[in-house]
């Protein structure tokens, strides 16, 4: 018998990503990404009792090596694996079902490389649901060859149509408007939704103030942050380390209104001075937005970088459309340097290097700058959180259009290709020189404009809806 996590009382069904979850049931992985509280263990698990499915439930704990991964696998599946070759054969050799893979973020490297082995070795009756608070996976790259779709921390949180019906479904009496207001406050986070809750139908209470309320009864839970995924330092906490938009400033308004103790107060307001950048990933002043679909633009909200030549801008263009943005310095040379003497070519590239973090030091300060722009080891790599970049939000809107069609929402569907369309001003890095690396980029690019367009007429005849509509 399966064994699976214990669900809390008072659960709504998330029909919503339920259906998202088994409408995708034949792509061979899906990933749910989603910070802290965000219920993604409570949403798989919801799904495996809904489904009549065979199913294999692997949480992993803080930090599973390889061996450790490897002996959770063998677990469930009743036999005894020592390495990646012992795990494909106990799954080629079992019966086809569905393995949830619970907590990835908690995989060391070894055992991180493993997950990606079986990623692209995964028997034809094996489907995957890797949930996690975050990964090292190319999910773009898979997402693009067909082997995943891919949940982000957006789609976990409750709408404010959710919460509605849960309110209804908990027996607890809210106006409209206090619904809105309490979707407005709590932003729909899960794990403040699901607590008010079970606090508001225990207590029998009016909705009024509901976010205020449960922060003044409940938000003490914050004051123990370690015990809440047993770190020992707050620093290490889950909620300590959620980077996301629209979160945070609920968090930030949790803390305003405890003064129990003023240590955790203090903690947190370190937390948001940290130095290092990824605590401020999300104040937009530090936003670096890169504009592809048109004339190459790299800025932030104060202006742009200035280049200091010409090579410098082809090598982040170049490391933007590579797999995770990364490459390593030998296809660096062989691209950009192919008929020069090495040791010549290699100084060129340690100088533009320089003269690239000159520039966007220049514009974004040192520290954001070595932040996004990075040389480790052998390669160059561009680390794009905190970073909006039109191309990735041009194909996003595609994919939410396509899986909006599947499902028959086809006036959200036309909003999201009417999005994409707008993303574009011109070709890919239009007026740049032609250069043979970007080509089939570009040309992939105008085949996916032609289909967007397409769609917006075919959608808008079937919605009967003109051309001078908006769909919204």
């Amino acid at each position: 018998m399966i064994s699976l996590p214990r669900l809390p009382s008072l659960l709504i069904d998330r029909h919503r990503l339920i259906e998202w979850l088994r409408g995708f049931s034949q792509i061979p992985v899906r990933i749910v990404l989603g910070e802290f509280g965000f219920g993604k263990t409570v949403l798989c698990t919801q799904y495996v009792i809904a489904s009549n499915d065979v199913f294999l439930y692997i949480f992993l704990r803080h930090s599973t090596t390889s061996e450790a991964f490897f002996y959770q696998f063998g677990e469930v599946l009743h036999c005894a694996i020592r390495n990646f070759s012992d795990l494909i054969n106990a799954l080629e050799e079992s019966d086809a079902c569905q393995v949830v893979i619970d907590g990835i973020d908690n995989l060391e490297k070894d055992a991180e490389e493993i997950l990606e082995r079986l990623v692209f070795n995964l028997p034809k009756k094996i489907r995957l649901i890797l949930v996690g608070r975050r990964t090292n996976l190319a999910v773009e790259e898979l997402v693009i060859r067909g082997l995943a779709v891919s949940m982000s921390n957006h789609e976990l949180l409750f709408t404010e149509n959710e919460i509605a019906e849960l309110i209804d479904v908990a027996g607890i009496t809210a106006t409209p408007n206090q619904v809105t207001a309490f979707y407005e406050d709590s932003a729909g986070w899960p794990l403040v939704v699901a607590d008010t809750m079970r606090l508001f139908s225990e207590k029998r209470m009016p909705f009024t103030h509901a976010f205020e309320t449960w922060r003044a009864e409940r938000g003490n839970i914050f004051l123990k942050l370690p015990e809440l995924d047993g770190r020992k330092n707050i620093e290490n906490s889950a909620v300590y380390q959620i980077y996301h938009p629209t979160i945070e400033p609920v968090i930030a308004r949790i803390f305003q209104g405890i003064d129990e103790d003023q240590e955790i107060l203090e903690t947190y307001s370190f937390h948001e001075k940290e130095t290092n950048y990824k605590t401020q990933m999300w104040d937009y002043k530090r936003t670096i937005m890169i504009r592809t679909l048109g004339p190459f633009v790299l800025r932030n909200s104060s202006g742009k970088v200035s280049w200091i030549r010409r090579r410098d801008q082809q090598i982040i263009r170049y490391l933007l459309l590579q797999p995770n943005c990364s490459a390593s310095r030998k296809e660096m040379l062989s691209c950009f340097w192919p008929e020069v003497e090495q040791s010549i070519a290699a100084r060129n590239l340690r100088t533009a290097c320089s003269t690239i973090r000159k520039a966007l030091s220049q514009q974004f300060g040192m520290e954001r700058a070595e932040y996004f722009f990075r040389t480790d080891g052998d390669r160059l790599q561009l680390d794009l959180r905190g970073v909006v970049v039109d191309f990735l939000r041009f194909k996003e809107h595609i994919y939410a259009a396509q899986t909006a069609e599947e499902v028959d929402e086809n006036m959200l569907a036309l909003s999201h290709y009417i999005a994409a369309e707008r993303l574009v001003r011109g070709e890919l890095f239009g007026g740049e020189p032609m250069e043979e690396w970007f080509l089939p980029q570009r040309a992939m690019v105008e085949d996916m404009l032609k289909f967007v367009r397409e769609r917006i007429l075919f959608l808008r005849s079937e919605l009967q809806i003109g051309q001078g509509v908006v769909a919204e």
